[in-house]
């Protein structure tokens, strides 16, 4: 069976994922866990609607992606999915 596990990496997340790996802890599971988010969209009069990036907002989020995928590494199978 594959189980998504989301996380916006809140403490609310974190115990989801916990309380998943707890409930599923037999090995015969196949994990992904993913965060997903959408670009900054400003609200402006402009015939186009600008798209915002924030480099540094992801960088650190994809640290704390990783460190959470390696946490969950050392006790199950999973992958990871992080996408704009």
């Amino acid at each position: 069976m594959k189980i998504i596990l989301t996380t916006d990496f809140t403490e609310k997340a974190d115990f989801a994922i916990d309380q998943a790996l707890s409930f599923f802890k037999d090995g015969q599971h196949k994990f992904y866990l993913m965060h997903a988010f959408k670009s900054l969209v400003p609200y402006t009069n402009a015939p186009a609607i600008p798209v915002m990036h924030n480099k540094e907002l992801e960088k650190e989020l994809l640290k704390k992606f990783d460190q959470t995928l390696n946490l969950i590494r050392q006790t199950h199978e999973v992958e990871g999915v992080f996408e704009r």
